[in-house]
């Protein structure tokens, strides 16, 4: 647990229910509360080897959150009428080291598909000489545009693709590609009998 504490950062409290969880599945094991966690950890001098980087891929994560401009409470809001409407955070990170690359605030009216490319352009510009292989994004990035522009820079998509994509160009090869390929990934997990044993 300290090495996981460690390596993956992650908090106390997280991982006392970590712990809790793994021993359900592994009866031998006993769970550890935040108090043991924290007391005997903060006592042991960890020494953990350098992992080397395996290779140059840097792959990014997009997404937006709302955050609203006023601390009214939602009863007022109703009561009075009074909605003072909310700000978005858009934010691009390396998967890998959770750094931030780049972030646009905007208003509500701006989608997530309109601030995507000046997002990937910070991301570019921080990154340097490496180049990004590939995107995740949820469905809100299922967009023309976005598509063809990961295409035009040599980008993979990890892009959720809505269920009724479709399959033939219509002046989107790339996009069309993904739905054809995900489409081909649904079909062999259907038949993996991992996945009717809910594995």
């Amino acid at each position: 647990m300290a090495c996981i504490h460690s390596i993956f950062q992650m908090p106390y409290r997280q991982m006392e229910g970590f712990t809790i969880a793994l021993s359900k599945v592994l009866p031998g094991l006993q769970s550890a509360d935040y108090t043991t966690l924290f007391r005997r950890i903060q006592r042991m001098q960890i020494v953990l080897l350098e992992i080397h980087d395996q290779g140059d891929d840097l792959v990014v994560a997009v997404d937006s959150t709302g955050i609203k401009v006023t601390n009214r409470g939602e009863w007022m809001r109703e009561m009075w009428r009074v909605h003072r409407g909310w700000i978005k955070a858009h934010i691009i990170v390396d998967v890998k080291s959770k750094d931030l690359l780049g972030i646009e605030i905007t208003n509500k009216h701006f989608s997530d598909g309109e601030v995507f490319p000046a997002l990937l352009d910070q991301a570019q510009e921080a990154a340097g000489d490496q180049p990004i292989t590939q995107v995740l994004a949820d469905g809100a990035y299922d967009q023309k545009g976005i598509f063809n522009r990961l295409e035009k820079d040599h980008i993979n998509s990890g892009i959720k693709i809505r269920e009724n994509a479709a399959t033939k160009s219509g002046g989107l090869p790339y996009r069309a590609e993904c739905s054809r390929e995900k489409q081909k990934l649904g079909q062999i997990a259907s038949v993996h009998p991992a996945a009717s044993s809910g594995a």
